[in-house]
């Protein structure tokens, strides 16, 4: 004779067990997911550095193998890379997770990588690395060009007491930076307005509400060496 007990508590663990059967089937990743990519993360060159793996393939010009960890939900990805000195951005598509691409020598560059997926519009982007590529007539390099914290290009920004502060990042693979100068005006960026200025962070700069200001760093080194930020433009509010 069936125990009315004993069957009650095989109904409930049946239901249990139904339940979470149920949810661990739910919890299975589609093949075709539509979750957006994870941003890859960076290996190879690597950041801040000169890069010395470059295979040489004659006197201006050497190969470069790009690396950078798998990304979850991810089937392609775009190589940005970004020459400093130049300003000029070349993209290249990867079905794996390193690509070689032909570089000249002696140049600073940058270098990120946008992951992408085959089912779905979103992306995602990495984080941004800097490296120069070794050449054996330079035995110091330049700075990198300047990076701005703030004001960021094209933004509004609020004066405090009529004065505003601008901030940048700058970095040397010889770690010899001596100073920088700041140009700062409303039309080009061109008339310096500080020499040799010794930190990475200029106060006090006196502005007049509704104008647009333009703003670039000249970054120096020990070496007599020096490079070149973009020009930057910021608008007050």
């Amino acid at each position: 004779m069936i125990n009315i007990k004993h069957l009650k508590h095989i109904t409930i663990l049946s239901f249990i067990l139904l339940i979470f059967g149920c949810s661990n089937d739910s919890e299975v990743e589609s093949p075709n997911s539509t979750s957006t990519p994870e941003a890859a993360i960076l290996e190879v060159p690597n950041n801040n550095e000169i890069c010395l793996t470059g295979k040489s393939l004659n006197a201006t010009q050497s190969t470069v193998t790009f690396i950078w960890q798998a990304a979850k939900y991810a089937t392609t990805y775009d190589l940005i890379i970004k020459n400093l000195k130049s300003m000029q951005t070349s993209t290249y598509t990867s079905n794996s997770t390193f690509k070689e691409v032909t570089l000249l020598k002696g140049e600073p560059y940058s270098w990120w990588v946008v992951s992408k997926s085959d089912n779905t519009p979103k992306s995602e982007q990495s984080s941004v690395w800097k490296f120069y590529l070794a050449n054996d007539g330079i035995p110091v390099y330049a700075p990198f060009p300047a990076t701005i914290i703030y004001p960021t290009s094209g933004h509004t920004i609020n004066a405090w007491n009529g004065n505003i502060y601008l901030e940048w990042e700058a970095i040397d693979v010889d770690d010899d930076i001596i100073g920088y100068d700041v140009y700062f005006d409303t039309e080009n960026g061109s008339t310096i307005m500080v020499e040799n200025h010794p930190n990475k962070k200029l106060e006090n700069i006196s502005v007049e509400s509704n104008t647009i200001y333009y703003w670039k760093i000249i970054t120096k080194d020990k070496s007599g060496n020096s490079s070149s930020s973009a020009v930057y433009t910021f608008k007050v509010q």
